[in-house]
């Protein structure tokens, strides 16, 4: 494990003596109490005020991270010293946990679009790109000072600064102020889920999965108003979901030649708390169901607007070789190794294919993997260890493999949605053995094939239903039964006419 953790605007011990007792601490925000058109003009206002504080100089993290804080608690915005006053009895135990959690963090987040280093419009026939970088301003005040120098380097020709420019990119992603220095507010979520530990507390579940949501609509409606920026609309647009004036002139195009890096920062801003938001979401709650087993009603949470984001850029989170479990060694019993053996495990045959998920399901608690010179190690101890002592955005993976998770009741039948819904992308080797598998799962019974698996429900929600499954054909009745769970892949096209056909997935 090689995390050293995002740096710090504020010490955590200040964080910590602003919010007093992290238990009792409620995550809720103003906008949580509003709806409809008054919910998103608050958001809207929020954004406006997160774009203003950007303008200013060096310390425009330090005021963006003052804005965003409000979200929470205005408490934030009077800058003191710690509190003198006899702290709680789990104070340090809390600490050290915070502290443990934060180096274990992704010291910046992935990054998902390019950064403001250009812009799509000129002012007085001068490019951006090549003018701030040329003269400095872009990095002294993006980007922290010890990296400064590496974007200051004199460069005659532009054409070479275009052909450095993704290598720019990352430097730039990796020494940016919004990037490498984490948010107040996910520093008081830290507080908050390590002084909960192990214990399910589903009222801070929900605190948390709520936050998040909040995150995704203002970071959607941030997008959605630059967007209309970007393609060129005027700043007198006039629509009936935004105020008149005020979201004009702060978002659309401005004559001075910073405006477009500063919308881009605020993004950036947003993204960066967003996911690690997300990330300390996914390890508070599969930290619950590790050490107190997995239900539906944790599960459901992890199901994030927006999600489909970082599943984009998970690939990266992938840190083994293309190898065979068995020869991963675990000697050492070190947590490098046991992340090595982990990246190995989620992508291994034995995790996509049908039968074993069955066998994984059914043995969830006593699950072992062999590793090389015949060590093996529980799943489950695996799995905890990873969680515990493991960097956390490899940690958070585990919320992908609920089925795997260690239940209480291992031998307990499922919804026939939900096993349906892992057996889609996972196959079995012969005709029909998805149906045994599905049967297996979800009740008593071994069918002798699709029909006769269908036979034995009386009913099912509709919304399952709506899939690329084939279907069962020639019996009356039972044309929409799926024929298989396993979704394969499928031409999709509209003919036009003319030899022409539009293609959609």
């Amino acid at each position: 494990m090689e995390c050293t953790g995002p740096r710090l605007i504020r010490s955590l011990e200040d964080v910590q003596a602003y919010i007093g007792d992290p238990s009792v601490f409620e995550l809720h925000s103003s906008i949580d109490k509003l709806e409809d058109y008054e919910r998103y003009e608050a958001i809207q206002d929020f954004c406006i005020d997160l774009i203003r504080v950007a303008k200013v100089g060096e310390d425009h993290f330090k005021q963006i991270d003052l804005q965003f804080s409000s979200l929470l608690s205005d408490r934030f915005s009077q800058i003191r010293s710690p509190s003198v006053s006899e702290p709680t009895s789990n104070y340090f135990s809390v600490y050290n946990e915070a502290i443990s959690l934060l180096s274990r963090l992704p010291s910046v987040p992935q990054r998902l679009f390019s950064l403001p280093l250009h812009s799509t419009r000129t002012s007085g026939g001068k490019g951006i790109l090549w003018d701030s970088i040329r003269d400095g301003t872009w990095a002294s005040k993006y980007v922290v000072e010890e990296a400064r120098s590496k974007f200051s380097k004199s460069v005659s020709d532009p054409k070479t600064v275009l052909l450095q420019l993704e290598e720019m990119q990352d430097l730039a992603w990796e020494n940016m102020f919004v990037t490498s220095f984490i948010d107040t507010n996910n520093l008081v979520l830290i507080l908050k889920i390590c002084a909960a530990g192990k214990r399910p507390d589903l009222c801070l579940a929900h605190q948390l999965r709520n936050y998040v949501d909040l995150l995704s609509e203002i970071l959607c409606a941030y997008e959605s108003v630059r967007d209309l920026a970007n393609i060129g609309f005027p700043r007198d647009f006039d629509h009936s979901g935004f105020q008149s004036g005020t979201v004009n002139h702060n978002f659309f195009y401005q004559d001075h030649k910073t405006h477009e890096q500063e919308l881009q920062i605020v993004q950036i801003f947003l993204w960066s708390a967003w996911q690690r938001t997300v990330m300390l979401l996914f390890y508070y709650i599969v930290g619950v169901q590790l050490w107190q087993g997995p239900s539906s009603e944790w599960s459901e949470l992890l199901s994030v607007h927006g999600l489909y984001r970082l599943e984009e850029l998970g690939i990266s989170d992938y840190r083994g070789e293309d190898c065979d479990l068995q020869s991963v060694g675990i000697d050492d019993s070190s947590i490098v190794a046991y992340e090595t053996l982990f990246s190995v495990f989620l992508v291994c045959d034995w995790g996509v294919r049908a039968w074993t998920m069955l066998e994984a399901i059914r043995g969830s608690q006593s699950t072992h993997i062999l590793c090389k010179r015949e060590k093996t190690i529980a799943l489950k101890t695996l799995f905890q260890e990873i969680h515990r002592y493991g960097a956390v955005d490899l940690a958070v993976l585990l919320g992908n493999i609920q089925h795997l998770l260690p239940s209480s009741n291992s031998k307990s039948t499922m919804d026939v949605e939900e096993v349906g819904h892992l057996l889609s992308q996972r196959h079995a080797s012969r005709v029909d053995d998805e149906i045994i598998i599905w049967a297996l799962l979800s009740s008593e019974q071994v069918p002798k094939n699709a029909l006769d698996f269908w036979g034995g429900h009386e009913k099912l929600n509709t919304a399952f239903l709506v899939s690329s499954a084939p279907r069962i054909q020639g019996h009356l009745g039972y044309g929409w039964c799926p024929d298989t769970p396993y979704i394969r892949p499928q031409e999709r096209f509209i003919d036009l006419g003319k030899n022409l056909k539009q293609y959609y997935t």
